[in-house]
């Protein structure tokens, strides 16, 4: 049996979900799936034959706290790894070329975007209606699952991104990331009564 593991950052569960539908479509195909939470999970990675990466895009990349995560852990895996990452926009954006820029020691063979609803408004993303966001998220289940089925299936897929916007969406990262988290977090509310 095939032991595949789907390591994720989930900040608001878009990428937990898809994970989990991953993890549904692939163990029908006979193979054993751990899923591992990067912020509460270890990983061993000589147990697993294939990997798959997933996270959200901050400003055109994936979060830091996902990055460090896989240069402390996988550093040494050989097996083929997948990406995916989950956002707003429904176009391909420079994330894995980022990614795969910096995590040169790993054997990235398939990545693909899944656009979910946004659930953190800002003056960037219009809001969807009850009907448009079942519509996504059902969409968005069917295409993880398909995704997931590929790469084991041994398919390949890729985006081609230039160098100049990989290098735009470095220094539009560091320059605008550190000063947008504090402006978002400065309207952030916690209502503890509804926290669980």
């Amino acid at each position: 049996m095939k032991k595949l593991a789907i390591i994720y950052f989930s900040g608001t569960g878009n990428t937990k979900y898809i994970a989990e539908k991953m993890k549904e479509a692939a163990v029908k195909t006979n193979t054993q799936v751990d899923l591992i939470n990067i912020e509460k999970d270890k990983i061993n990675t000589h147990k697993y034959d294939n990997i798959v990466i997933g996270g959200p895009v901050y400003v055109e990349r994936y979060p830091e706290i996902l990055l460090k995560y896989i240069e402390n852990n996988l550093s040494n895996y050989n097996g083929n790894c997948m990406m995916y990452s989950t956002q707003a926009f429904n176009g391909p954006t420079p994330v894995f070329a980022h990614a795969v820029k910096r995590l040169k020691n790993l054997k990235f063979v398939y990545y693909n975007y899944v656009p979910m609803p946004n659930n953190f408004y800002t003056f960037m993303f219009k809001k969807y209606n009850a009907d448009k966001k079942a519509d996504l998220v059902m969409s968005s289940s069917i295409q993880a699952q398909i995704m997931v089925l590929e790469f084991l299936e041994g398919k390949t897929k890729s985006y081609k991104t230039s160098r100049s916007r990989i290098f735009l969406a470095e220094k539009a990262y560091k320059m605008t990331f550190p000063l947008l988290r504090k402006f978002l977090m400065k309207s952030l509310k916690i209502d503890k009564d509804k926290c669980s």
